[in-house]
């Protein structure tokens, strides 16, 4: 073999070397090597990626309630129409700041006019109506008084009643089930590499996510005063319940052989 076709060969070699240097799986999954804190020992034997994930449940107590009321008046004009509004609106809301709620707001402000078919002419305006919404959050204990309370104060309707955990509880609740299902996922990664003849060198990445958690609103309307009255003569039950929260962790380990 001449010189230069040795050379040649050498060129060759040290081009199959690179590539599977570059796409080799510890390469393309980022396992650490000896230069990121694993000896050299481990580093030659870590070969494998370990995928594992677990989850961990927990269910914690509705501990408020967002209530969501309705303000509407008819009158025949749109002065009369924004007075009757106001006073009412004024007096639900002095109402419910006195029971100290939280979350108080008004939305969807509205006026608009009671128009009746003319057949000769153009559509009467026979009246204007006006609707505002007010929403806020309180107890679960207080619901029963305060859904009651609002009806003689001012309020037409109830629109809806979202029992639901704080967000501070959701918060603790989801880092203590995150904490949790690691712990399991890391003991299936050990298990795992020990299974199989080696040990675990290092977490290669670890990914977290939280199902969702529904509620369902529960709406009364009220469309006269007789339901309306005998509705406020008494607090209306209520239940709270609770929800159910769950968190999943899916973790990519290295392992290396004994």
């Amino acid at each position: 073999m001449n010189q230069r076709a040795w050379i040649a060969g050498l060129a060759v070699l040290a081009t199959v070397l690179l590539l599977l240097l570059v796409f080799s799986p510890l390469s393309r999954h980022g396992v650490p090597s000896a230069a990121s804190g694993l000896s050299k020992d481990d580093a030659k034997h870590a070969a494998t990626l370990i995928t594992t994930s677990a989850s961990a449940h927990r269910t914690i107590d509705n501990s408020a309630v967002d209530i969501s009321v309705g303000v509407s008046v008819a009158e025949r004009d749109l002065a009369n129409t924004q007075r009757s509004l106001t006073q009412k609106t004024n007096t639900l809301m002095g109402f419910l700041k006195a029971q100290q709620v939280e979350h108080l707001r008004t939305d969807a402000l509205s006026f608009s006019p009671d128009e009746r078919y003319q057949k000769s002419g153009p559509d009467r305006t026979v009246a204007y109506n006006g609707s505002v919404s007010v929403s806020f959050r309180t107890t679960p204990e207080k619901a029963a008084e305060l859904l009651s309370g609002v009806l003689t104060h001012g309020a037409s309707t109830i629109s809806s009643t979202v029992f639901t955990p704080t967000q501070e509880q959701v918060a603790k609740a989801h880092d203590d089930l995150a904490a949790e299902a690691t712990r399991t996922a890391l003991d299936q990664a050990r298990a795992m590499a020990g299974a199989a003849g080696g040990h675990m060198l290092t977490v290669v990445s670890v990914n977290t996510q939280a199902a969702p958690s529904i509620a369902m609103p529960a709406s009364v309307a009220y469309e006269d005063r007789a339901p309306l009255a005998r509705a406020a003569q008494a607090p209306i039950q209520t239940a709270a319940g609770d929800r159910e929260l769950s968190v999943t962790v899916e973790l990519v380990a290295a392992a290396a052989q004994d």
